[in-house]
């Protein structure tokens, strides 16, 4: 007879590995005592308060990893981390955090089971006054139209867009680098204007030899996207503004004040107020604890300077110059560039589309990634 699972346990099970795991009905048939404990370690161990479902799984991945030789509890773990909320991006900097305290062969082995999703190639690119790291996503087959660029909002990276890339058609070439000030590129020369921005875009594009590009661009990025299409309007063949702001805003220099006076702790809750719904907040998934940990983790100087560089947005008056087939979409939900706010944007540039993705707050691309990917794949 199998092992009787109290309630806790089942729970616990449903949750991590969709139900009773194969494991304890094989260990009913030739040890029932050791089944027994099994069930009573989802009971006593897992179900305990004070440690998450994800940080649990986490921690188990480690241990795993670290012992070797355990491909098939590292492939139940992986599912139950997924299950748990933990990004595949999460558990792949995990294992790279484990290679100086493990070694490479465990890890190796260790991926083999995993079956983690397939991680863009990476590269560094050298802009002169600094380093930035960009995600280079290779075309498959024939590339038939220019790359796509997306830059990422205020105090984010690269990683920003994770979800939106692994959702977009696999024969575009996708660019993604860290802005000045932000990820990698974090101790670079401060950013004074949005035409830094620009002028570090066009950098870029030339290092990689890519004459024009479409640029899609999310609020401090959509910002830095209007500037470089009206200091190079040569290499834009398409542009998309999300959640974008076109005129100065004088809360900038006040968060840019508060984060250089009261620190970066007291800059999550309110930013994250105005990036997500309340909803997704409660339910804390990978994209909200990303976001929580780059506000964190982000120099208040940094903060400050890109702030103020986005004070300088000065693009409205100039907005009817821009040629190139233009995208703006808003976020029905945008507590911090409100929808109506947006459309004026796609207002003032000749023959402009104008979206709105129902229901998304201001971090569109990490809240909404279908609905987002769907739009710039049209």
């Amino acid at each position: 007879m199998p092992a009787e699972i109290p309630a806790r346990a089942a729970r616990e099970m449903a949750a991590l590995l969709g139900g009773r795991p194969e494991a304890l009905d094989a260990l009913d048939a030739v040890a029932p005592r050791t089944a027994d404990a099994m069930a009573a370690g989802f009971a006593d161990v897992l179900s305990e308060s004070g440690l998450g479902r994800a940080e649990r799984e986490i921690a188990t991945l480690a241990a795993l990893i670290a012992l070797g030789d355990t491909g098939p509890q590292l492939a139940v773990h992986t599912a139950a981390a997924r299950n748990a909320g933990v990004d595949d991006s999460e558990i792949a900097l995990l294992v790279h955090h484990l290679v100086p305290y493990v070694g490479f062969p465990r890890v190796l082995q260790a991926v083999g089971a995993m079956g983690l999703t397939r991680v863009p190639p990476e590269h560094d690119v050298d802009l002169g006054d600094h380093t930035t790291r960009v995600t280079d996503r290779p075309a498959e087959g024939a590339e038939r139209r220019e790359p796509l660029v997306l830059l990422h909002a205020l105090a984010l990276d690269r990683r920003m867009w994770s979800r939106v890339l692994d959702l977009l058609p696999a024969d575009r070439r996708v660019i993604v680098p860290d802005l000045r000030g932000h990820g990698r590129a974090a101790d670079a020369p401060p950013p004074s204007t949005l035409h830094g921005h620009a002028g570090d875009l066009a950098a870029l594009l030339d290092r990689l030899e890519v004459p024009a590009a479409q640029v899609a661009g999310l609020s401090l990025g959509g910002a830095v996207a209007q500037t470089f299409a009206l200091d190079h309007p040569g290499r834009v063949a398409r542009l998309d503004l999300l959640a974008a702001v076109a005129d100065p805003k004088e809360a900038f220099e006040g968060r840019a004040r508060s984060g250089e006076a009261d620190g970066m702790a007291a800059q999550i809750a309110p930013t994250l107020a105005r990036w997500f719904t309340p909803e997704t907040l409660a339910e804390n998934p990978w994209a909200v604890r990303y976001a929580r940990d780059r506000i964190a983790r982000m120099a208040p100087a940094d903060w400050a300077a890109n702030l103020r560089a986005l004070a300088t947005v000065d693009t409205r008056a100039r907005l009817a110059e821009i040629t190139a087939p233009t995208r703006v979409v808003a976020g029905g939900a945008d507590l911090s560039v409100p929808a109506d706010e947006v459309r004026t944007i796609a207002d003032d540039i000749p023959g402009a589309e104008y979206t709105v993705i129902p229901g998304a707050p201001h971090m569109i691309a990490l809240q909404n990634p279908d609905e987002l990917a769907a739009v710039l794949a049209r």
